[in-house]
């Protein structure tokens, strides 16, 4: 399960980002570079030939993450769910904070033994403790860097 904003992306990425519709501005403006957008496809078809189902939890727009990736990607249906802010229920009535992460873990995802069988990719050091502590599938994968890095994609791949 990955985050994208300044996880799968490099940015926190908004409708002007996308409205080109040209591939390559999109790769170089959310992703950073072509080479580290092909190195990104590179980790994520790795999993995918592994049987493992990939998944976007962000607080962003699905629909916007979905038009980011029909544009980008040949494999449309990479991911097998995309949830954005759209997808979750808030949280309190006048402050409209989304749940927890760890919330919609445990909701669509909920533990299939006491193996930590999820690998959880996030930026954001509330939500990489709030799934480390509130999960029990989980293992966590903190970036610290504005998306992913080399090393990010080989620790993934070493995850399988």
């Amino acid at each position: 399960m990955f985050d994208w904003d300044r996880t799968l992306s490099v940015l926190e990425m908004g409708e002007f980002d996308i409205s080109s519709n040209n591939k390559k501005v999109i790769v170089k403006r959310v992703f950073g570079s072509a080479e580290r957008f092909t190195n990104l496809l590179d980790m994520l078809n790795s999993l995918k030939e592994a049987n493992v189902k990939l998944a976007i939890l962000s607080f962003n727009s699905s629909h916007l993450i979905k038009k980011c990736l029909r544009i980008v990607m040949h494999d449309a249906e990479l991911f097998t769910h995309v949830y954005g802010f759209e997808d979750v229920p808030s949280i309190g009535q006048f402050l409209q904070a989304p749940q927890p992460k760890s919330i919609t873990i445990n909701n669509n995802f909920p533990p299939s033994s006491t193996e930590k069988n999820m690998l959880f990719v996030d930026d954001n050091i509330k939500n990489i403790d709030d799934v480390r502590n509130h999960t029990t599938h989980c293992t966590v994968l903190h970036v610290t860097s504005c998306g992913m890095t080399l090393d990010n994609f080989v620790e993934v791949k070493n995850w399988i």
